[in-house]
Parts: structure tokens; C-alpha cells; sequence
């Protein structure tokens, strides 16, 4: 059965199907319509609405299907909270994202952009299949007797969305998109599809709460291991060049000084797992093998700091012993290395202490 979250998602979807069929005007309402949202009106609630809102049956369906197949299983690994966060979150990234791509085309004499309308969960269901493919990669799934490992998803259901809406936007029946009630014709779906799959990937890669903590107690964001680097999200002949890419755009932008807060996480994220890195990698791609500079400074004052609080505690205990007692004292083993600048020694040489002379004239 599904569950409650899906159900009214679902409910909404089919709601304002029929909505745009009773009412077709109401597409102008709810639609992300550019030049309705901040210019001719101010109907800014349409960037929320747009993304529940599907007057096209076909895609009104399969989205729901989707749904029922893909968002189940996320819920029930995420929790109902972390899931309508992730749907909601997503969608209006997509919606912001695309007035701001329809404002940027205006500018550069693209006009047409303004007035279409651009609706529909089938952004949101590309970000799903990519949350999928990090959850359950090699589970298989059964979709229409058809067998498929979630890992190939986001590329699948990206590149075919679009080859499809490129087809049905400039095959030989293409002018059957224009409307004649005088409601804003649709807009394509290519906005909503490529910026879902971006922004779900960079939401599960550096923003989602993860329950693992640093060292100093805070929390996890995202998810930096190899399995999910952004090539993945691209098969495998294509992803050694998406790799390439992807380096040289990181290298880029941290010559510009704006990487700065994603680069202290990736530090945050090998001192929790401990894992030291090559200076070469990136936060586009494998994060969990080679070696790192300032993850190994910050993993050695980490050290430092438990062989300070292990002297300390030898110290308070130490006229608590009777004399000549050699007792024991447990210091975590990394404490201990040589790298804590000789902290390790002091704290073994203060368990085998000489015994005082004795007083022979007692």
C-alpha cells in the first residue's frame, strides 16, 4: 500500500489534472508561467503549485506510477519527514532555477521563454531516481517486466525525457502544442528534467544530514564516497571524460576562492571516517582513497588533544596510587603516535614511574 506522503502527492497530481481540464484558464494560475510570476502578475505561489500541477494526462500518470514505484521505497528508508523535505526542497530549486534560466533567455532576445508555462513532478522524479541509485544501487527492479538496476535510472529517464520532448517540440506535429483558448502554451520539460537531476545529485552529495559525526561532534552532510561522484550518473565509456570535466571545472572554481565551505566539509567528512585522500581529487569525484594534507593536521591535533586529556587524567590520579603501584592506564592507540609531538611518551612513562627513595632514617 502506499503510504500517506505518496498519497497526497498522488491526489494532487490527479486533482489538478482535472482542474486544467474543467478550467483551462487555471493553467495561467498554477503553471509556472514566467511573465505571471514577477511581471504582468505577481502569482509567486505558482512556484510551489507548478510542480503538483499536470494538465497532460500521459505525464500525469506516468509521474504517478513513479511515485508509487520509486518514492515508496525512499520513505521507507528516509523517513516521511526527510522525504517531503527532499521533494518540496527539490521542486522549488527546479522552479527558482527555471524562472531564472526563462528571465536570462528574455534578456538575450528569447521572449517566447516568458510566456510558456512549465508544470509537472517529472523534475522531482529525476532527483527521485538519483536518490535511488545512492540508496539501492544494485537493487533490481521489476518495471513492466523489465528488469533494472536503479544506478542506470537517472541517466535513462533524463536523456529519454528529452529526446522525447525535443521530438514531440520540433516533429511534424509540433504546432499542435499551441493552445487556442488563450491559455499560455507549454514549455519544455528540459529545465525541469536537467535541473531536477542536478539538484538532487547535489543535494544527497553535500547537504543531506547524515547520523555519523566529526571528531568534535558535528554532523555529516552528504554522501562523498566514489559510488556516487557526479561521472556515475553517466555510463561508464562516458564517465572517464565526465571525470575530466568535472576536475577541471573544481579546479576553476577554487582558483576563484568559492569552494571554500564545501572543502572544509570534505576535510570534516575524512576526519569522521578517517580516510586520507590525494590532493588531486575533488569534490565532484572520489573522496575515500589517496592522501590529504590538511585532513592529516586535523586528525593528528585531534590525537593531540586526547593525549592532552590522558595526561591530564593520569595526573589528578596519580597521588591516588599507592607508591610503587605500576597501574595501567588506556589511551586510545592513535593518541599515542609520534606525531603528537612526544605527548604519547610522557603519558606511558608516567605509568612505570620510579619508586621514591625510602627514608632509612625513619
Amino acid at each position: 500500500m502506499p503510504s500517506l506522503v505518496s498519497k497526497g502527492i498522488i491526489g494532487c497530481i490527479l486533482f489538478t489534472y482535472v482542474l486544467s481540464w474543467l478550467s483551462p484558464m487555471s493553467v495561467d494560475t498554477f503553471a509556472l508561467v514566467p511573465q505571471n510570476t514577477m511581471v504582468t502578475h505577481f502569482y509567486v505561489w505558482n512556484l510551489l503549485t507548478s510542480g503538483f500541477f499536470e494538465p497532460r494526462l500521459f505525464l500525469a500518470l506516468f509521474t504517478c506510477g513513479g511515485i508509487l514505484l520509486f518514492g515508496d521505497k525512499l520513505e521507507s528508508v528516509w523517513g516521511p519527514k526527510q522525504y517531503v523535505i527532499f521533494v518540496v526542497g527539490i521542486h522549488l530549486a527546479i522552479a527558482v532555477a527555471t524562472f531564472f534560466t526563462a528571465y536570462v533567455c528574455y534578456v538575450l532576445d528569447m521572449q517566447w521563454m516568458m510566456s510558456q508555462y512549465y508544470s509537472g513532478f517529472l523534475g522531482v522524479l529525476a532527483a527521485l531516481t538519483v536518490a535511488l541509485k545512492q540508496s539501492m544501487p544494485d537493487v533490481e527492479l521489476t518495471v513492466a517486466f523489465i528488469s533494472l538496476r536503479p544506478k542506470y535510472l537517472p541517466f535513462l529517464l533524463t536523456s529519454t525525457g528529452l529526446c522525447v520532448d525535443f521530438i514531440v517540440r520540433n516533429g511534424p506535429h509540433a504546432m499542435s502544442i499551441a493552445t487556442k483558448d488563450g491559455s499560455a502554451p507549454p514549455g519544455s520539460q528540459t529545465p525541469f528534467l536537467v535541473y531536477g537531476s542536478l539538484f538532487g545529485w547535489a543535494y544527497l552529495r553535500f547537504l543531506q544530514a547524515k547520523e555519523t559525526t566529526t571528531a568534535d561532534g558535528a554532523p555529516i552532510h552528504g554522501d562523498l564516497s566514489e559510488s556516487f561522484a557526479f561521472h556515475t550518473l553517466f555510463p561508464e565509456p562516458f564517465q572517464p571524460l565526465i571525470a575530466a570535466l568535472c576536475a577541471f571545472i573544481y579546479a576553476m572554481v577554487r582558483a576563484l576562492g568559492c569552494c571554500g565551505v564545501w572543502h572544509k566539509q570534505y576535510e570534516e567528512h575524512l576526519v569522521a571516517t578517517r580516510v586520507v585522500v590525494d590532493e588531486d581529487d575533488h569534490i565532484f569525484g572520489d573522496m575515500s582513497q589517496g592522501r590529504s594534507i590538511a585532513s592529516s593536521t586535523a586528525d593528528a591535533e585531534r590525537r593531540r588533544k586526547l593525549a592532552l586529556q590522558a595526561l591530564e587524567a593520569r595526573l589528578k590520579n596519580v597521588h591516588k596510587s599507592p607508591l610503587g603501584d605500576d597501574e595501567s592506564f588506556d589511551v586510545e592507540g592513535d593518541a599515542l603516535s609520534p606525531a603528537d609531538g612526544g605527548l604519547g611518551v610522557a603519558v606511558r612513562s608516567m605509568g612505570s614511574s620510579p619508586e621514591p627513595e625510602k627514608d632509612h632514617d625513619a
